[in-house]
């Protein structure tokens, strides 16, 4: 899990988010309103809606593209659970949260390297890196 999570308020618009990533070398940012945690904006949110619907990044607000409400995890929440959530909500990353303060943020990526160190955990941590395809996992991860 990353500590460091960077954020951006919702009232920015999408060209400070897209400079904010590329400097930091990021592919998401937790938006805030105020320092409560409101949701999460990804590289993918700037194709799917800011480059398929041809807005323009310097007019669009965080707010209008990012995913909200935003899903967390307890910190202290065993890594399976906090993969189950990630699978069962088809998402990538999830951010942790204790008291609406950012604790961290886990993502894809911290599966496969917890994976790879541990073997445990497995079925949860690969349905979520799949986005929970369950005939496509089951089929062909574990062989059913």
């Amino acid at each position: 899990m990353t500590k460091n999570v960077i954020t951006i308020d919702a009232r920015d618009d999408a060209m400070d988010a897209a400079k904010l990533m590329k400097e930091k070398k990021i592919a998401s940012l937790v938006v805030t309103k105020g320092n409560i945690p409101f949701g999460i904006v990804t590289e993918r949110d700037f194709v799917r809606i800011i480059c398929a619907k041809n807005l323009q990044s310097k007019q669009t607000k965080v707010a209008n593209i990012a995913s909200s409400p935003l899903i967390t995890v307890d910190p202290d929440a065993p890594i399976e659970d906090a993969a189950r959530i990630m699978a069962k909500n088809r998402i990538r990353r999830i951010v942790a949260v204790e008291n609406d303060a950012i604790v961290g943020i886990l993502t894809a990526t911290d599966l496969v390297i917890y994976l790879i160190k541990h073997k445990r955990g497995t079925k949860q941590v690969l349905l979520a890196l799949t986005r929970n395809m369950k005939s496509v996992g089951d089929r062909y991860i574990f062989g059913v």
